[in-house]
């Protein structure tokens, strides 16, 4: 017992080899910290990605009223536009778009809500995916939850113009 409390004192009270075990010990946070920029910079690109192609499907939906009478043509327009929009050449397949898709967002998914109040039509378009991580990982941070939403209305009412034509001499 005494030789092991001496070997402990000795190690402790020892100098030598001190920045190795201080570099081993930064280099986690380090690491963590230089990923966690990284992996940052890869959602905000996938969160701008997946908003443009919400504001496209959500803009899609609600640009011809008579093209799309009823909620199933406007999703399906919706959807089509979401999906042309987050395709691409390489990348991961997505189950939502039976295509493939960016890497970041082959677990995107969309919804679409429609309203009409006044006779205005307002169309919702959400959508949501999982973006991976590269280096979080590392400290137990696998996906980032990333959502868009997108709002677009437009006016279902007709307009009447009548012209009157006043040839009687009292105007």
């Amino acid at each position: 017992m005494m030789r092991i409390t001496g070997l402990l004192r000795r190690f402790a009270a020892e100098i030598r080899g001190n920045v190795t075990m201080v570099v081993a010990f930064a280099v986690i946070p380090t690491v963590a910290a230089v990923g966690g920029g990284i992996d940052f910079a890869n959602v905000q690109a996938a969160r701008a990605h997946l908003q443009d192609a919400v504001d496209a499907a959500a803009i899609d939906a609600t640009l011809d009223p008579a093209a799309t009478p009823n909620d199933a043509t406007r999703t399906a327009v919706a959807k089509k536009t979401f999906c042309n929009n987050i395709k691409a050449t390489t990348g991961g397949t997505s189950g939502f778009c039976n295509a493939t898709v960016r890497e970041t967002l082959t677990s995107a998914t969309g919804s679409l809500s429609t309203s009409t109040t006044n006779n205005i039509m307002t169309v919702r378009y959400s959508a949501t995916a999982h973006v991976p991580t590269y280096l979080l990982g590392l400290v137990g941070i696998d996906t980032v939850d990333i959502s868009a939403l997108a709002k677009s209305s437009v006016s279902t009412s007709t307009s009447e113009i009548a012209f009157v034509l006043d040839n009687t001499g009292s105007m």
